[in-house]
């Protein structure tokens, strides 16, 4: 069984492997969402599950990168796919993975529902649906940033 080991001199702060556990399940939570938007029929739940797995798979990459859950999760970021890419972005995410620039584009188009159309149910998606952008692409990124993070962020003993 793995150990958690925390510091014990001052502020509690988790261990570099529990670090990597950290953003390792971050990563397969994204594989997740991402496997399940492949099967989802719901043109809207099917954006929200690629537009979630987008924003855990780039979390993940700046995670190891050095960046904090807390700063992650603050409203500097939060759920924007583009602020999120664009950090990661500077960090070297391109490194591991090709993101053409139409993968960019449509990731905006999608930012532009997702943080609050596709996150929140709304009355008024019944009698009309958000105009989702093509996902194509968007399947295209995920699946990068599956392949290429796979071993960025894979938990070293």
């Amino acid at each position: 069984m793995a150990r958690v080991v925390m510091a014990s001199v001052g502020k509690m702060q988790p261990s570099a492997y529990a670090k990597g556990l950290r953003n390792f399940a971050t990563y397969r939570y994204a594989q997740e969402f991402h496997a399940t938007a492949t099967k989802a029929g719901s043109p809207v739940v099917r954006a929200y599950l690629l537009g979630h797995a987008l924003e855990l798979y780039i979390k993940s990459f700046l995670l190891r990168a050095g960046l904090t859950s807390t700063l992650l999760k603050s409203k500097k970021y939060g759920h924007n796919l583009e602020l999120l890419l664009t950090e990661a972005k500077s960090h070297g995410i391109e490194k591991l993975v090709r993101i053409s620039p139409q993968m960019i584009e449509d990731l905006m188009k999608l930012n532009a529902l997702y943080p609050e159309s596709l996150r929140y149910f709304s009355l008024l998606h019944l009698l009309t649906q958000p105009k989702i952008p093509p996902l194509a692409r968007l399947f295209r990124l995920a699946n990068t940033l599956s392949k290429g993070l796979e071993k960025h962020v894979a938990v070293k003993p």
